[in-house]
């Protein structure tokens, strides 16, 4: 169903499970109930409590959430069309001698690094003027609060000048995802919090509740934790669980 959100999954009945959810465009209730509910959401939303449980999970699993890590990864992306880039022949010429390269990178001393060192080139791959700079972690929280113009400005230009050329001309396009403030995301990716055994936390996080709920999702998934890989993984374990469970 577009546009809806779970508000609440309640599993006291022991034979059934009963969502409620609302749609955001149409400001309606509606309920749902089902045998077997597969969340998926991300970690980030079940460490806020953005779902209310009927009754609250195990706090077997309630720990595990506490004690995983989850992480920021952003990405600034940005695009250059084909006649910003003929304007500047030195800067275009030195990224066709880069063009075998995915990953083009910077180390710096420490005064000088800032916060986008690392970027990826999609051109071989798009045939197009295209860079993602990459940002993880407690910077990329830290970036939430900057606007694009100035990070473009402050933080990535610096640094591609030093890789193309002073005269490297500013994006056409350019966009920063931000999913820390995602209401459906809240973060990126799930880590070993130091000091945890991540094997029993990411076990206990996988665990079905009550044969009814089960659960599925990178943060679930022991050897891709972190990765699409191990969603996929993962809701395909669930799934199969589910079949055999119904």
């Amino acid at each position: 169903m577009p546009n809806t959100v779970v508000q609440s999954i309640d599993y006291r009945s022991g034979d059934s499970v009963l969502i409620e959810t609302k749609n955001a465009v149409e400001d309606n209730h509606l309920p749902v109930r089902a045998t077997k509910v597969l969340v998926t959401v991300p970690l980030g939303v079940l460490k806020a409590d953005s779902i209310n449980f009927v009754p609250k999970l195990p706090r077997s699993k309630l720990r595990a959430m506490e004690r995983a890590g989850f992480g920021a990864l952003d990405k600034f992306i940005m695009y250059w069309d084909d006649r910003t880039m003929s304007a500047f022949p030195q800067s275009s010429l030195a990224w066709d001698n880069l063009m075998d390269q995915d990953w083009l990178g910077l180390i710096l001393p420490p005064k000088m690094m800032g916060n986008f060192t690392s970027f990826f080139n999609s051109r071989s791959y798009s045939g197009m003027y295209t860079l993602t700079a990459w940002i993880a972690g407690s910077d990329a929280r830290r970036m939430d609060a900057v606007d694009d113009e100035t990070i473009l400005h402050a933080h990535v230009m610096p640094n591609l000048q030093i890789i193309f050329g002073k005269e490297m001309p500013e994006p056409t396009a350019y966009r920063m995802t931000r999913w820390s403030e995602e209401e459906f995301s809240r973060g990126s990716y799930s880590y070993p919090a130091v000091g945890k055994s991540h094997s029993d936390v990411v076990q206990r996080l996988g665990e079905p509740v009550n044969n009814e709920l089960f659960f599925a999702g990178e943060h679930t998934s022991s050897r891709w934790y972190g990765t699409t890989a191990g969603a996929f993984q993962s809701g395909r374990a669930a799934a199969t669980s589910i079949a055999i469970a119904l």
